[in-house]
């Protein structure tokens, strides 16, 4: 996020941020990786996510809303 007020979440900052307290390997974020991810049941609605986050712990769930 910028420090502006904009709610505009810049990708890299995001991504550098999860990595302070998470491994690499639960935080998905190139595109081939992000495709499962970009429905649910409703595949006419597709929308790729910024980010997928798969936390291990109670407290890596914690600290990704924190984030």
């Amino acid at each position: 996020m910028t420090d502006s007020g904009d709610p505009t979440i810049d990708k890299g900052e995001l991504v550098a941020a999860l990595r302070r307290f998470l491994p690499d390997d639960v935080i998905l974020h190139a595109t081939e990786d992000l495709r499962p991810y970009e429905c649910d049941g409703l595949s006419a609605y597709r929308q790729t996510p910024m980010v997928a986050v798969l936390p291990r712990t109670i407290e890596q769930v914690q600290q990704i809303l924190r984030v």
